[in-house]
């Protein structure tokens, strides 16, 4: 939270050498020292305040020869972060599945909150299981839009779901999507016919044909 305040109208015939600043929570009588600055100042950002507490402050104007009545806020200022959390991530798909590794891409969201989007967080469960628990699969940070998964077992069925994260928090969760880890299916036709002749043949291990 950010103070502001002018120079005294009186400096009492010494230079201001400095400012020094106090704050106290609504629901407190007691005042703490939240730092100083030097005379030249008449700003300040004060920090490691709690979110959603209100709080006044007072400033005090120093010279050498002593420290002036303070200036106190009218009212009570609520701590809060001036950015909101990022919207949901848009169109989350799966763009390559086998028995080995899935991959997925989605879009950005459509509002950032006001701060960049520095994250996003990808989840997974598998459908089946003792224990089919949400697990962050994403230790380190990732600011692209796909993603490689390399760790499925073959033919388990996951479901995969992302948020992202900025500075005003973290988004919602998109819904899930639904994804088996096994190869996909072939290209190729398989069926049988009955060949010109009359004699009918079946290939039960599939057939194969190419179009020219």
């Amino acid at each position: 939270m950010t103070l502001v305040w002018e120079e005294p109208e009186n400096d009492g015939g010494a230079e201001i050498t400095g400012y020094c600043f106090e704050k106290r929570e609504e629901s407190r009588t007691s005042w703490v020292g939240v730092g100083s600055v030097r005379g030249n100042v008449t700003s300040n950002t004060i920090k490691h305040l709690y979110e959603g507490n209100s709080y006044y402050f007072r400033v005090m104007a120093e010279n050498s020869v002593g420290t002036s009545e303070h200036a106190e806020t009218a009212v009570a200022a609520q701590a809060k972060c001036p950015y909101d959390p990022p919207s949901v991530p848009k169109n989350l798909k799966i763009t390559e599945a086998s028995g080995s590794e899935i991959s997925i891409s989605w879009n950005e969201p459509a509002k950032d909150g006001g701060s960049a989007i520095t994250n996003y967080i990808i989840e997974r469960r598998k459908v089946k299981g003792f224990s089919p628990r949400w697990q962050r699969h994403n230790r380190r940070s990732v600011i692209s839009t796909n993603y490689t998964m390399t760790d499925v077992i073959a033919n388990a069925d996951y479901e995969i779901r992302i948020a992202c994260e900025s500075a005003g928090g973290i988004s919602q969760y998109t819904p899930a999507l639904a994804v088996t880890a096994k190869e996909p299916f072939s290209k190729f036709l398989y069926f049988s016919f009955t060949p010109i002749g009359g004699f009918k043949c079946q290939d039960h291990k599939g057939l194969k044909f190419k179009v020219v």
